[in-house]
């Protein structure tokens, strides 16, 4: 009845937050990009709801505030990325690729976290076309880019592992300990842990003890670390 009153549309975001109504707050979030002062809150309005989209996996969704974003600021990184991202999410690969590959063509040369994020994307690409080669060789320069970001090193242990190349599995983790206040999906404890796990697998019992008491040090209650203590003979 009141679509336009701005006090009604700001309690019904925190409702839909408070209740994890995600798809609901983005739809409103969209809905509230015409009435923006500015360039800068119209940014802000669909960058939330794009996150919130690609949060509960609509993709699709996802990708129409993306676009309204590079038209307002093509050389915004983060929505580059997030755009290669819904694509690749919702199987439209070539569009990922083009998006990816131009924005890395784009990019200052050197060594930055925006390029870092790009070649996160298009590793991800790379492994939903099921080409590992490429997939790790990506996943290296992103993370020589920026060995800070967290979420890059996460993927390329995993890989790592996956693949079973430990020496470069050993040094992502051990990079991944020594980051502070960075997001990443593997904990300080957890980075022991698999440490000492690539020490059980290589007959090094004396270095996965090593490991498993370095992690039961830092996390007390990680199930995993006493299981592989146990596991070493420690």
């Amino acid at each position: 009845k009141q679509p336009d009153n701005k006090e009604l549309r700001g309690e019904l975001q925190q409702i839909y937050a408070a209740i994890g109504a995600d798809k609901e707050l983005a739809d409103l979030l969209v809905e509230q990009v015409g009435d923006a002062a500015d360039d800068a809150a119209k940014l802000e309005l669909l960058r939330r709801a794009a996150k919130l989209y690609l949060g509960i996996g609509d993709a699709a969704a996802a990708a129409v505030p993306l676009r309204s974003i590079l038209e307002i600021d093509p050389a915004d990184a983060e929505s580059v990325g997030l755009l290669a991202d819904a694509y690749t999410q919702s199987g439209q690969l070539d569009a990922a690729e083009q998006i990816i590959d131009g924005a890395i063509e784009s990019s200052p040369a050197g060594r930055s976290p925006e390029l870092a994020n790009l070649q996160l994307r298009k590793a991800r690409l790379a492994a939903a076309r099921g080409d590992r080669d490429t997939q790790l060789n990506v996943l290296q320069l992103a993370f020589a880019n920026d060995k800070q970001n967290g979420f890059i090193a996460a993927e390329l242990a995993d890989l790592a592992e996956e693949i079973e190349n430990w020496d470069l599995a050993t040094k992502v983790l051990r990079q991944i300990a020594l980051m502070e206040g960075v997001e990443c999906p593997i904990s300080r404890a957890m980075s022991f842990v698999r440490q000492g796990r690539i020490s059980l697998i290589q007959g090094d019992q004396k270095r996965a003890v090593f490991w498993a008491r370095r992690a039961i040090k830092e996390d007390p209650e990680l199930a995993e670390a006493q299981v592989l203590l146990n596991e070493s003979g420690g």
